[in-house]
């Protein structure tokens, strides 16, 4: 898909950063830049090593973790977006992993851009039970 915008940002959590490494393992594109976040509750729930994988994308990226602190830091994918320098209103946004998590991801990247049209894709995981 064609954006204008300049950073691409892949936000995932658990089992939801499967369709991402379909996307990076054939990645063509013109973002300028490729940022991606991936949450976990513990370091040995992270069960590929992505930064060696993707090394030829020149890859901006973030293992977060939920649980323990990994790169002194404990929280959430949107909080560690946050504290980077990314702009939010040059960025397009791809989201995979829990309901909750894309909803509370969306509208904290809304109450942070200046600007009334977000370039927000998102895939939910709900329960079946």
């Amino acid at each position: 898909e064609s954006s204008s915008k300049r950073n691409l940002v892949l936000m995932a959590t658990g089992t939801g950063i499967a369709p991402f490494l379909g996307i990076l393992d054939d990645y063509k594109s013109t973002f300028e830049n490729i940022y991606l976040f991936w949450g976990n509750r513990k370091i040995e729930d992270f069960f590929v090593d992505l930064k060696e994988k993707y090394t030829h994308l020149n890859l901006n990226y973030y293992m977060v973790t939920s649980r323990e602190k990994h790169d002194n830091f404990i929280g959430y994918i949107q909080d560690k977006l946050f504290q980077t320098n990314i702009n939010i209103d040059e960025s397009s946004f791809y989201a995979c992993g829990s309901i909750d998590m894309i909803n509370e991801l969306k509208n904290s990247i809304k109450a942070k851009s200046n600007k009334s049209c977000l370039e927000f894709y998102s895939d939910a995981f709900i329960s079946s039970s």
